[in-house]
């Protein structure tokens, strides 16, 4: 059993806090134990081993967290901005350091169950180019044509991955979906329309142009 327990001075500092959790939990509702002294059991509890370092400490100083439930955080936090959070928009959002946003990010774009990819410094969802997608066609069905570098420009995201995420989307287009940058379902909102040297448009406006030239 030798090694399975803390050195006996750690041992007695973690007694003695313990026992001023005891006497502050004995005493009236208006006596609390002290954050530091909080801060104090924490810290020693991982630096013996106790507590791994998946508990997080808060920007504020007030709060501990574990990683998966930074992860839930960080999902919940993509899901209310529409399918897309910048990176450096989540340690104000959610009060933790950006350096632990970050890890976390990663490790949530490399499982592909989440749904969830980090492209060009931020968390995107197939929702979010689902509903660009929605509003291409909305676009198609009144103007017939739509530009892709100002869609790009509108949406402030590169060129090529406004290109990949359209053609994914295209009825009788479709790339293969394992190549594109984000994920998305099969017959996700998708664009009636044609992808061509920079533009999408509909048969009807070329038709409409041909007319117009005769």
């Amino acid at each position: 059993l030798v090694g399975r327990y803390p050195p006996r001075p750690a041992m007695d500092e973690i007694i003695a806090l313990q026992a001023a959790l005891a006497t502050a939990q004995a005493k009236t509702s208006s006596v609390r134990l002290s954050e530091s002294n909080v801060i104090e059991l924490v810290n020693k509890l991982k630096s013996i081993g106790l507590l791994d370092n998946t508990l997080l400490y808060t920007l504020n100083g007030k709060e501990y967290l574990t990683e998966l439930r930074l992860d839930e955080e960080i999902r919940r936090e993509v899901t209310l901005r529409g399918g897309r959070v910048q990176i450096t928009d989540l340690p104000p959002a959610l009060n933790v350091d950006v350096v632990h946003c970050e890890r976390r990010a990663r490790v949530l774009a490399s499982d592909k169950a989440n749904e969830i990819d980090l492209v060009e410094g931020e968390l995107i969802t197939p929702k979010y180019f689902d509903d660009v997608a929605k509003e291409i066609d909305e676009e198609l069905r009144e103007y017939g044509v739509v530009q892709v570098g100002e869609l790009a420009r509108r949406h402030q995201v590169s060129h090529e991955l406004m290109t990949k995420e359209i053609r994914k989307r295209m009825l009788g287009q479709g790339s293969n979906r394992e190549d594109s940058t984000t994920r998305s379902s099969p017959k996700t909102n998708a664009i009636d329309g044609v992808l061509e040297s920079g533009s999408v448009y509909t048969p009807e406006y070329v038709r409409r142009i041909k007319a117009q030239l005769r």
